[in-house]
């Protein structure tokens, strides 16, 4: 209810304090977002980086972060913040994809919606991508804008490059930026990211080793254990020299159940450039971030396996899931021999009738002319009964032999390189390309995998090279299923 008694007075916040008479603060984002905004009825408490990080002077800020620590909701609460202490303010978001750049006007719209009603402006303005309110006494205009990653162009103001290492263009983006910003003295630049490699303009400007050195900036380095969701105690941590233990010693004396679970799902190298902010030696990966991005687009992936139109041949994939491992499904249509993404899942731990009942639901669905699967460990009984229901042409099992993987890993590789295929902005999906590695094996024979502990294994990626698996020779084929009658129940 105190929150609701709070209103402006030329300029500052008025709250009554409890001798009933009048305090006066001077109004900034952290009071606005603190002070007058809640998220589902519960008070905002800022991290001390986000605070940080708002308070930063700077024209120019650069954020080197975890994933999952909140800064697209900070960057979409200062934007609402600004729109609403400013007037004809405008605040750009770029994002990763169309669902990222969603998210933010999401977050601004929900944030809105909590403040009291003597504070907020009039929302004139309410889109997916965009919103703008007015001030009832000046008329003044503020807006939000968010889109996808592409060079900004028209009205200068704050911008946000958020995952820019991940841009395919960055180089234009960041130039377009600048540009933008150059007319007006209070806008401000941000450049944030996960690592995506020792490459592109962001790590250029976070860590200052090229000849350019992006003077000016503003540098934050936010990795996980400066989150009270991550970490058991950050400041005890920090003071315990946390920066200089090893990955496994800093999770075990300081690391919370959900940063264990995602180190658990991920190689030692990602997990370190996803939540630790290292940036990884691109010549450990057989797929580099900079051809990961150059086939990734924002596509509209199906909901479910039936009920579309299509008009090219449509091949699939199925990874089958082993006891911790899940089971994933790729559909690809190739069209004037480009294959393109149009649906994608996974499920954790299905049964085996279920899984049985996954397939046939896409293959009765859809005209799908091969479905590739591997038939190893469990799968064996999937592909057999498969292949009894609808037949040796249509069903097609790979044995997942260190020969077949290579073939696979390399056909895949080809058909990125020469432009020929387009992956969905699906993070897991990219992150577990990247996380595939070629190793020397037994006898120097290269093996294709992601690490043996690594909890996905790359099932989305192999659900990939399935679905656009080259018809040739040498891609060892399962051998012709003799079948006995039963009954599947």
């Amino acid at each position: 209810m105190a929150k609701k008694s709070l209103r402006t007075k030329d300029g500052r916040l008025v709250r009554p304090t409890s001798q009933g008479r009048t305090a006066e603060v001077a109004l900034s984002e952290i009071i606005v977002v603190e002070g007058l905004c809640d998220m589902n009825g519960a008070a905002i408490e800022l991290e001390g980086y986000q605070a940080a990080f708002m308070a930063a002077p700077a024209r120019f800020r650069c954020v080197e972060k975890a994933r999952q620590l909140g800064f697209s909701w900070i960057f979409a609460a200062e934007a609402l913040a600004r729109a609403h202490l400013r007037p004809n303010h405008t605040s750009i978001f770029v994002s990763y994809n169309l669902e990222d750049a969603k998210e933010k006007i999401r977050y601004a719209k929900m944030l809105y919606e909590s403040m009291p009603d003597g504070f907020r402006k009039k929302l004139v303005e309410d889109a997916k991508t965009g919103l703008a309110f007015k001030d009832p006494d000046s008329g003044a205009v503020s807006r939000i804008i968010s889109f996808p990653s592409k060079a900004p162009r028209g009205k200068g103001g704050d911008l946000y490059l958020d995952e820019f290492a991940h841009y395919m263009s960055d180089e234009d983006v960041y130039a377009g930026s600048t540009a933008l910003i150059a007319r007006h003295p209070q806008a401000q630049l941000t450049v944030c990211s996960t690592p995506a490699g020792r490459r592109g303009t962001f790590w250029a400007i976070a860590k200052q080793e090229t000849e350019k050195r992006y003077p000016g900036f503003f540098r934050q380095r936010v990795p996980w254990w400066l989150s009270r969701h991550y970490c058991t105690d950050m400041f005890a941590a920090r003071k315990d020299g946390i920066d200089h233990m090893t990955t496994d010693e800093r999770l075990e004396k300081w690391g919370l159940p959900a940063i264990q679970e995602q180190r658990a799902s991920l190689l030692l190298e990602d997990f370190q450039q996803e939540f630790e902010v290292a940036y990884i030696d691109e010549a450990h990966s057989f797929y580099p971030w900079g051809l990961i991005n150059s086939c990734a687009k924002d596509v509209a992936l199906q909901d479910d396996s039936a009920g579309w139109e299509v008009s090219g041949r449509l091949t699939a994939g199925y990874d089958v899931g082993r006891k911790r491992d899940v089971s994933a499904m790729t559909i690809l249509e190739e069209i004037d021999g480009h294959y393109y993404p149009r649906y994608l899942n996974t499920w954790a731990r299905m049964p085996f009738e279920e899984q049985f009942l996954v397939c046939c639901e896409a293959l009765d669905s859809l005209p799908i002319q091969v479905f590739h699967i591997d038939p190893s460990g469990i799968g064996m009984q999937l592909a057999e009964s498969l292949v009894e229901k609808y037949g040796p042409v249509r069903i097609q099992p790979v044995n997942f032999t260190q020969q077949s993987k290579e073939l696979l890993a390399t056909d895949l590789k080809i058909l990125m390189e020469k432009g020929d295929i387009t992956f969905p902005k699906h993070r897991d999906l990219l992150t577990q390309t990247h996380s595939i590695r070629r190793i020397s094996g037994r006898g120097g024979k290269p093996q294709f995998d992601s690490e043996q502990n690594a909890r996905h294994h790359g099932d989305l990626f192999w659900s990939y090279a399935l679905a656009a698996k080259r018809d040739r020779e040498g891609v060892e084929v399962a051998p012709r299923i003799t079948f006995t009658a039963r009954v599947i129940g």
